[in-house]
C-alpha cells in the first residue's frame, strides 16, 4: 500500500536530519547537490522503508514543501511517475486550488510578463524578474497575513491562475480579495469556480466576517463578474490608480459571511 506524507521543513534547516511538524517525519537520506530534484529515493527515519522524493524543497528557503511517496520495498528502482497525484486542496467541477510549489516559477513569470492586457486590468506596470517571482511564490508559505492559491484545470493539471485572500486582520475578522486568470483561458468560468472556492475557504475556515476588493473601473469583466458572485459595491475611490497616461477610479466591493451563507449555503 503507498502512502504519502506532506511534510513542512521549518525555519531554514540546513541539511535536515530529523524534523516533526504536523506529525510527519523530514527524510534525512538526500545530499546537497540533490536538492530540488525529483526521483530521488531516500529512507524515512521513521516509517524504515525506502521511498521516493517526489519534490525535494531547497531547504535555504524560511519554509519550504516536501512531498515522500512511500513505495513497495520489492521494486527499489521502480519510478512512480505514474502514480504521482498532485495535491487538490480545494475542489471544484472545473478547478483545483494548491498551494504553490517552487516549480511554479516559470508559469507565473511567462503570465505576469506576457500577459498586456492582463496587466492593464490589474494596473500592473514592471516587469517581474525570475528571482522576483521565486521570491514571491516564497512568501506566500512565510507570510501569516495572506493565504494564496495556485488556480489548475481539473482535465489536465494546467495551472491557470492564482487566488489570494490577503491581509488578513484576525481581530476584526476581515481580508482583502484577489485573483488573476491568464488571458489564454479567461472567459471559461474558471475564476468564478476558484473565486467560490476562496470564499467558502474564507469564510468557512478562516472565520472571516468580511471579504472585500478593489477593481478599476474600466474591468467592466471583472466588475460582473464580483457583482454576480455577490459582492456589494461601497463606494468609489476616485483617480486612485495611474496607468499609461491616465487615471482610474477604483470600486471598493465586500461580502458578508452572512450574505455568503445566505447565496450559497442555505439552511
Amino acid at each position: 500500500m503507498r502512502e504519502e506524507y506532506h511534510v513542512i521543513l521549518v525555519e531554514g534547516i540546513g541539511t535536515p536530519t530529523f524534523a516533526e511538524n504536523l506529525g510527519r517525519p523530514v527524510l534525512d537520506l538526500f545530499s546537497n547537490e540533490d536538492r530540488g530534484k525529483s526521483g530521488i529515493y531516500g529512507r524515512s527515519p521513521r516509517l524504515g522503508n525506502p521511498g521516493r522524493i517526489r519534490s525535494v524543497a531547497n531547504t535555504s528557503r524560511s519554509l519550504a514543501s516536501l512531498m515522500y511517496t512511500q513505495r513497495d520495498c520489492s521494486k527499489p528502482h521502480e519510478r512512480m511517475d505514474d502514480v504521482d497525484k498532485p495535491i487538490k486542496y480545494l475542489e471544484g467541477p472545473s478547478v483545483y486550488l494548491r498551494p504553490w510549489q517552487p516549480d511554479d516559477r516559470d508559469w507565473l513569470y511567462e503570465s505576469v510578463n506576457n500577459d498586456v492586457e492582463g496587466r492593464r486590468l490589474t494596473g500592473t506596470p514592471t516587469p517581474f524578474s525570475r528571482d522576483a517571482i521565486a521570491s514571491y511564490i516564497e512568501r506566500q508559505t512565510g507570510d501569516p497575513s495572506r493565504t494564496g492559491f495556485v488556480v489548475v484545470r481539473q482535465d489536465d493539471n494546467k495551472l491557470v491562475g492564482e487566488v489570494v485572500l490577503n491581509e488578513i486582520d484576525k481581530r476584526n475578522r476581515r481580508s482583502n480579495f484577489r485573483i488573476f486568470i491568464d488571458g489564454q483561458h479567461t472567459g471559461r468560468g474558471y475564476g468564478s469556480e476558484a473565486t467560490r472556492l476562496a470564499l467558502d475557504y474564507g469564510f468557512g475556515m478562516l472565520n472571516l466576517h468580511r471579504i472585500e476588493l478593489d477593481v478599476y473601473t474600466m474591468n467592466h469583466r471583472a466588475i460582473h463578474v464580483y457583482e454576480k458572485m455577490g459582492f456589494q459595491q461601497e463606494g468609489v475611490k476616485r483617480q486612485d490608480w495611474y496607468y499609461d497616461h491616465q487615471y482610474y477610479d477604483s470600486i471598493v466591493m465586500s461580502m458578508l459571511e452572512h450574505e455568503y451563507r445566505a447565496r450559497y449555503r442555505p439552511r
